[in-house]
C-alpha cells in the first residue's frame, strides 16, 4: 500500500494526461455546437500540451535551449501526425490546433525554465495565447447578445451579423435606405443556391410565428425554399420543417405560423427551445442572382398558414 502511495503521488498528474489522449479522436462538440463551446473545446489543445509538457519536464528536466527546441519541433511533428490522422476519420486537419499544441507546450516551459526561452519568444507566445483567450469571450460575449435580442433573429444592424451566416463568405450588407441595412448575396447558378444561418437564437418556444423579408430583382416569381431545424436533427429531410414559397420580384414579407415548423418532423415535435438552423435557397437557379434577405423576427401574431405578400415600404 505504501507503494502504491509513493507511485500515485509521484505520477498522479498522468491519470490526466493519458485518459484525455482520446479525446482528439472522439467526442466534442458537433458542427451545430455554439462557436463559444467549441472554441473552448479547441482551447483544450493548450491546456493538455501545457500539462502535459509539465509532466515532461518532470521527468526529463531541460537542460538547454537545444533541449527545448527539440522538444518543441517533435512536438509540432507529433501535431501534424494527429491532425492528419483526424483528416481520415471525419474530423478537419487544424493547423490553428498545432498551433495551439504549440502554445501550451511553450508557456509550460515559460513556467518550469523561462530562462531557455528568448524573451521575444515569451511574448509572442503569451500574445497569441491572450488574443485566443480573448476570442473566447468574444463569442461568449456574442452568442449573450444573440440570445437576448429576441424576438429578432437577424436584423442586419449589428457587425458581428455576417459571422452568423454559414454558405460563404461572400454574404454582405448594404444600405437600403440611412435608417435601415440588409444583407445581401449574389447567388451563383447550382442545384441548390442560398444560405444558412447557424448560430441564432435558439428560444422560439414563446412566439407563435416567424417572419423575414426577402427580395429578388425585376424579372420572374420564384420558388424559394425554406428549411428550419433544431439540435436534435439527423439529417433526414424528414426530421425537419421544410416548405417553398413563390415570391415576387421586389420586396416579400413571408409569415409562418411555427406550429408548422413544431409539428414538422415525422416522428417528433422540433425541439422549440433550441433552434440550430435556419436555410433559405433556390433549387436550380440557372443564372447568377443577386438576393436580399431583412428583418428576420419571432412574432405573437397567430396564423394558422403560410403568407406570403408584397412589402410596400
Amino acid at each position: 500500500m505504501q507503494a502504491l502511495n509513493t507511485f500515485l503521488k509521484k505520477h498522479w498528474v498522468l491519470f490526466l494526461i493519458v485518459p484525455a489522449i482520446p479525446l482528439f479522436f472522439i467526442g466534442g462538440p458537433s458542427t451545430e455546437s455554439i462557436p463559444w463551446l467549441k472554441h473552448a473545446w479547441n482551447l483544450g489543445h493548450t491546456l493538455f500540451f501545457f500539462v502535459a509538457t509539465i509532466t515532461y519536464y518532470r521527468y526529463r528536466p531541460f537542460q538547454s535551449q537545444t533541449s527545448v527546441f527539440l522538444f518543441l519541433g517533435i512536438l509540432v511533428g507529433l501535431s501534424f501526425v494527429i491532425e492528419i490522422s483526424q483528416s481520415y476519420i471525419g474530423r478537419n486537419f487544424s493547423s490553428i490546433d498545432v498551433r495551439r499544441n504549440l502554445t501550451g507546450a511553450a508557456l509550460a516551459v515559460l513556467v518550469v525554465k523561462r530562462p531557455l526561452l528568448h524573451p521575444s519568444l515569451v511574448g509572442i507566445f503569451s500574445l497569441v495565447f491572450l488574443l485566443d483567450l480573448s476570442g473566447l469571450f468574444f463569442k461568449l460575449y456574442s452568442e449573450y447578445q444573440i440570445q437576448n435580442r429576441a424576438p429578432i433573429i437577424e436584423d442586419f444592424e449589428k457587425l458581428t451579423s455576417l459571422s452568423r451566416w454559414s454558405e460563404g463568405t461572400d454574404f454582405q450588407v448594404e444600405s437600403e435606405s440611412p435608417s435601415n441595412i440588409v444583407g445581401y448575396k449574389l447567388l451563383q447558378p447550382s442545384k441548390y443556391s442560398g444560405i444558412g444561418m447557424d448560430f441564432l437564437l435558439r428560444d422560439w418556444s414563446s412566439f407563435k410565428s416567424l417572419l423575414m423579408d426577402v427580395y429578388i430583382p425585376e424579372g420572374q416569381s420564384r420558388l424559394l425554399a425554406i428549411r428550419v431545424h433544431d439540435n436534435q436533427h439527423n439529417n433526414q429531410y424528414s426530421d425537419r420543417f421544410n416548405t417553398s414559397v413563390q415570391i415576387e420580384p421586389g420586396w416579400n414579407r413571408i409569415i409562418i405560423p411555427l406550429s408548422k415548423i413544431r409539428y414538422a418532423p415525422k416522428t417528433r415535435e422540433l425541439n422549440m427551445q433550441n433552434i440550430a438552423n435556419l436555410g433559405v435557397f433556390f433549387i436550380d437557379l440557372e443564372k447568377p442572382m443577386v438576393f436580399k434577405l431583412d428583418n428576420i423576427l419571432l412574432s405573437d401574431q397567430p396564423i394558422e398558414n403560410i403568407v406570403v405578400s408584397k412589402k410596400v415600404n
